[in-house]
């Protein structure tokens, strides 16, 4: 099963009253925040600009903020989602 399929299996079963559309969006915006956080790990906070090399905010910052505010506002019970 893909990293979705799962996340959505987990979240329906910890969630047996929470709308299909509730959960879908979720678990995209857990996808996105965790895509983000991987390139921020990886590359750090602030980047070099690819054609100026100055240096920049990682443009991941905003991805992972609009996500993370996303998951808080939907408040699903989350289970071990967070340890996976």
């Amino acid at each position: 099963m893909s990293e979705k399929a799962d996340f959505v299996r987990l979240l329906t079963e910890l969630n047996p009253r929470a709308m299909p559309a509730a959960i879908a969006i979720y678990v995209d915006a857990l996808i996105d925040y965790r895509a983000a956080q991987s390139n921020i790990d990886e590359h750090g906070s602030i980047v070099l600009h690819p054609r100026t090399g100055a240096p920049i905010p990682n443009p991941y910052l905003p991805i992972r903020e609009k996500a993370a505010a996303q998951i808080l506002k939907i408040g699903l019970k989350s289970g071990s989602l967070w340890t996976g």
